[in-house]
Parts: C-alpha cells; structure tokens; sequence
C-alpha cells in the first residue's frame, strides 16, 4: 500500500479551482506538504458503485449544512500522480451530491448570486462520461436535440440519469434553497463545510480497487453486486472487464422488469452451474452474498475462511471472464424470448439444431421458456439456465434433439415447484446445478416431490387454496391465471417415463395441441370458475339479483384452482352464475369433456361441492362462510392427487 496523507479540507478549498499547499499528517507520524494543482481532476472509477443516493438522503444532508456548517465525513482518494488524478475511493456519493447542490444554486440564482460562485475543478465519472454537460442541463434529456439525446442515453448504459435528475429536481423541495438570500447563506454554510481528506498515492488500478474494496466492506456495507463489481475488476484486465461488465449490465436493464431475477442471481447461478468445470479439489460452498460458507483449503496450502468472497477464493481470471460471458448469453437469450411473442431466427440459432428440429417444437420450446423466465420463482429460472449453459451453450456439434428437449423437464420442475415447494426450500434444489446428470437427478426431485405422502397436505400446497390475506405480498401480485394455464398444460401434455429400460425423461403426449393451448387464447380462455372474477355470484333458483361473496372467500377467485379454459362463447353464458349451475351447464359438453383438465376439472367439482339447490339467500351466505372453504380444500386435494396419477402413471 501507498503512503496514506490525511488533512482537514473545507469544501471550497477542495473544489476550488485553485492551487492550495497544505501540510499532511503521514502514516509513519511525519508530516509532510502536499499540493492539489490547479488542473487537478477527480474521478469516479468505473469499478465504483452507480448512484445510490435517493431523494430522502439528499435533503437531509441540505437540511444539516442549512443549520451551519459541518463536518461531512471522510473522502478517501487514490492519487494517480501521471494524470494528476484523484480517484474517490469513499465519500463519492456525497461529494457528487455536494457538485449537484452547487450547481442547482448556480443555475437557479446564478445572476443574483454571481459573485458567490467559483470555478469547479474538473470532476468526471467513468460510468457516465456525459455527467458534467447533464448537469449543467439539469440531467434532463429533453433539454437536448434528438442527435444529443441519443447520444447520451447509448453513454448512459447504467440508466444513472433518471436518477441524478430526481436527485436535482428533488432540492427544489426545500425552503433553505427557495429564495437568492435563503441560497446565499446556504451556500456560504456548504463552503465551510470540512471534509476529512484521506489520500493514498497509488501505482497501479489494482491497488485502487483493493483499497475501495477495504474501506467500503470494513465501513458503509456495500451491497453485493458493489463487492463482486469490486472483486471483478481486480482479479481481470481493468479495459477488458469493463467492456463486457458494461455490455452486460446495460442488457440486463433492458429485460429487468419482465424476467423479474436479479443479475447478481444470475451471475450466482451460473457460477453454481460451472464451478465444477474447474477441478478443484473441493467445491467452495458460497452464499448468496458469494463469501464462503465455511472454511476451505485450495491449491494444497491457500487457506480461505467463511466470509472471503468466492472470486478471491478461486483467482482464476478467465473463469471470471468466462463467468461474465455465460450471463451475457443468458441476458441474451432472455432477451430474445421477452422481446418477441413467436419463435425468431434468433431462437434458432440459440438451439442451433436447424431442420432437425420440427416446426412445432420450435414454438414450443419457445413458449415453454418464456413461460419459466416470466415467474416470479427464481429456482425455475436457475435450472433454466442449467439447461441453456449445458445443453445450448455448448458446441454445435455436441448438441442434440435429446438434449434441447430436456427444456420439458425444466418447465415441468416450474409447476412442481410452485405448487408444492416454495421459497423456504431453494437451498436444496441448487445442488442439482452443480451435476452433470442434471437433467435426471432433477427428475428424480419431482416423482420424490409429487410421491412425497405429505405433498398434499395443507403444508406443502402454497398459493392453490390459501385465503390471499395469508400469503406474501410477492404471491398476492402473480397472475394466477397464467400458472394455471401452466398446471393444465402439464396436466394434460405432460408424463415421466420411468420403465426402467431408458433414462427416466419426460415426455409430451402431443405436441401440436400443446401448442395450440398455449397459443389459442379464444379457444382457450380464462374462466373464473368457482370463484366469479367479480366477486359476485347470481344466486338462481330464479333470484338474478347478484350476491357478493364473503371478503375473504372472494380473493380465492386469484388461486390456481379456480380456473378452466374454454372458448370465448362458452365463456360470456356463463356470466356471474354460481359455481353450481355452471356445473349443471357444462358437465355434459364436448368441449369439456375433450380436454382431460376442464373435464376433470368439472367432475371433481361435481363429486365434492354441497349441492345449492333450492337453498335460500341466507343459507348461501351461511354456506360460503361456514362451509365452503372446508371443500374447496378437499377439491384442491382430490385435483392434485388426480396430477400425480397422470404425470407418473408407471410409477
């Protein structure tokens, strides 16, 4: 490490554009003159942190310097002596917030206030090279022509300037900051503000970067993509990292929202699907947060203990490059299945198996891994990408229609996992990442799940029946509908073989009406069956005047079991009856009665929920209440148990 020099500095002194010679206090009890030149520069390295700082943190910070000057904490710098720059290790948050207030100032009472000012030295931030003419246009883009804008949002790949421009537009909420006199003695307070100036005089990025890693993880918890990012950009070539670190990352927001799966849980998951590849002679047991779980000895005398981070544990830096690689092709695949709604030539290519594969298998494949990118579930999605890194991600001459097809067993694990599952279980499922026989063993997990005596019990069965006042938020949110459809896609396509002759593998029962279930939504649309989407039912019996169900009866029209699937016609008779008559109604038609789920569907209906008939107002309202949720459980059960005989049936 550098010789560390420490002084006190107001906030002018530091950003002034001027000269200032100052006497340093040295780590070996010296002191020591040191000079910020004139043209001095401060950076934000590219390794730092995005902005973090939201509205509530800005304003407090003006409301302290509002009451008189402080001191605002420590700024720790790198000195790169043949640049003449300051790169901010910590602190660069704040004094990014300290350049915004100063310039809000500026361009609010400039003319009033004009011999308040001075000029800023230069001040730059690798992520987001465009900051300085942002903010002299208050970081808003329709303060530009179109060729400028484009130019700065393709710069922008960390999608920052949404956030500097809340961050701007938020100072104007605050009194001290409304009127030229008020912002005069505001400004005069923030001048003589002090900042406690750490300065390392550093030789190379690597040593930057490992002390921004000691000052943030031993200060101010950085979150884990901040410690990864850190980590990264050490143990690889700073230009090429950053390259594929920035190409990555500006993917990934563009496919965000919909795929609903943090990067760094991808990154993980990747990493948990490769880390055998490098035959070690023990596989590194890490967290969420990558540190080690528990202590580890590599390469016969490196000894890592729980809490050091996986990337330092392994130092291995085309691992890392190929790691950063791997989620750019996941991003990518991704990307192609969220951005399109049919099979494109892109897809293709990502199966790379050309006229091999069928014309109906390609629009399968497509919607089956949509479907598992789209839920909200994070553990589908980490064997999806199992799935892609071994059986698509690979050369093309190792691939195979087998291989490609393993996709069912993933998309089926998705509905397994759903229904029986649940979050608090994940950590047994990440193994499976780990194997090369990943596609068997994770078959084995679902007869073990759906065979399980328990499976059925109240316990296991998660967002199907439950009351939604009982449920998590994230669950309340999810289209039910949708992972309906996909149970009934399964419950009908869907079987594991397991003979005994050949590998267990799952295979669908027809393909082309698989397709068009997925695909034909007027001849497959959602009915609220049980449960009116309205939360109304018309009583009969001649009483057309609708009736509300009981509050908490009523959110069960959300659950995975209240749905079938049928034709739009078929769909509007049915109105806001009661559950009752819409039994009567269909149970002898051909269109439920063709499709396995909708039949069985109907008949389980019919054989467990009490018969309404001739009962009068008060003695439905006394049913639902007191009655109904008992059978709906019931029903739940007899339908599941239906599931598992159809999805294993030689078992």
């Amino acid at each position: 490490m550098g010789t560390i020099n420490c002084c006190l500095l107001s906030v002018k002194d530091l950003l002034n554009k001027k000269q200032i010679k100052i006497e340093s206090k040295i780590n070996e009890g010296n002191s020591k003159s040191i000079i910020f030149s004139e043209e001095r520069e401060f950076v934000i390295p590219d390794f730092q942190r995005e902005i973090r700082w939201k509205r509530d943190q800005l304003l407090t910070l003006v409301s302290d310097i509002s009451k008189g000057s402080k001191l605002l904490g420590n700024i720790i710098l790198s000195y790169k002596s043949e640049k003449n720059e300051y790169h901010i290790l910590d602190g660069q948050q704040r004094l990014t917030a300290i350049i915004i207030i100063i310039n809000y100032i500026k361009q609010k009472f400039g003319k009033e206030l004009g011999n308040e000012f001075f000029s800023i030295c230069n001040f730059s931030l690798q992520s987001l090279p465009s900051f300085t003419v942002l903010l002299e246009h208050e970081f808003n883009l329709k303060n530009f022509n179109d060729d400028d804008r484009q130019m700065l949002e393709e710069e922008d790949v960390y999608n920052q300037t949404e956030r500097y421009n809340l961050l701007f537009n938020a100072l104007g909420d605050r009194s001290c900051l409304t009127t030229a006199n008020k912002a005069k003695d505001f400004l005069r307070n923030l001048y003589k503000c002090e900042l406690n100036i750490l300065i390392q005089e550093m030789t190379s990025t690597d040593i930057g970067i490992e002390s921004y890693l000691d000052v943030n993880i031993k200060g101010i918890k950085l979150d884990r993509e901040d410690i990864f990012k850190g980590y990264l950009f050490d143990h690889v070539d700073n230009q090429v990292i950053y390259e594929k670190w920035t190409k990555l990352k500006a993917s990934y927001l563009s496919v965000k929202e919909p795929i609903s799966i943090d990067l760094m849980t991808i990154i993980r998951y990747v990493m948990e699907s490769t880390i055998s590849t490098l035959n070690l002679e023990q596989h590194p047991k890490f967290s969420a947060q990558f540190e080690l779980e528990s202590e580890i000895t590599l390469r016969e005398t490196d000894t890592f203990y729980e809490g050091d981070h996986i990337i330092k544990v392994l130092c291995d830096s085309t691992y890392c490059i190929k790691v950063i690689d791997l989620s750019q092709k996941i991003i990518d695949y991704f990307s192609c299945i969220i951005n399109s709604n049919e099979t494109s030539q892109k897809f293709k290519e990502f199966i790379g198996l050309g006229n091999e594969i069928s014309n109906h298998t390609y629009p399968l494949l497509f919607n089956l891994s949509r479907k598992i990118a789209r839920d909200p579930e994070d553990i589908p999605k980490a064997i999806l990408i199992k799935y892609l890194i071994s059986n698509l991600f690979i050369e093309k001459n190792s691939k195979s229609k087998k291989k490609v097809k393993e996709l069912y067993t993933v998309y089926l694990f998705m509905v397994v996992f759903i229904i029986f599952v649940g979050k608090k279980d994940i950590k047994n499922y990440l193994s499976i990442l780990q194997t090369n026989e990943w596609n068997e063993e994770l078959i084995k997990k679902i007869i073990e799940i759906v065979r399980d005596p328990s499976a059925i019990g109240l316990r296991k069965i998660r967002a199907s029946y439950q009351p939604l006042s009982e449920l998590t938020e994230d669950i309340k949110d999810i289209d039910q509908a949708h992972r309906c459809k996909s149970f009934a896609s399964i419950y009908n396509y869907f079987e594991i073989v397991n003979s005994g002759q050949e590998p267990a593998h799952v295979k669908i029962t027809d393909i082309k009406q698989l397709n068009d279930f997925l695909k034909n939504n007027t001849k497959y649309t959602v009915e609220h069956f049980i449960i009116n989407q309205s939360s109304k039912y018309v009583p009969g019996n001649g009483n057309d005047t609708e009736k509300f169900y009981p509050k908490e009866i009523a959110k069960l029209n959300k659950s995975i079991f209240n749905f079938i699937f049928i034709s739009d016609t078929l769909n509007n008779n049915l109105n806001n009856k009661i559950f009752r008559d819409k039994i009567t109604e269909l149970k002898n038609n051909y269109e439920i009665t063709s499709f396995n789920y909708n039949n069985d569907f109907i008949s389980v209906c019919d054989s467990t929920f009490s018969d309404l008939n001739n009962r009068t107002e008060a003695e439905l309202e006394t049913y639902f209440n007191e009655q109904f949720f008992e059978e709906y459980q019931d029903f739940t059960k007899k339908m599941l148990n239906k599931f598992i005989i159809r999805l294993c049936p030689s078992n």
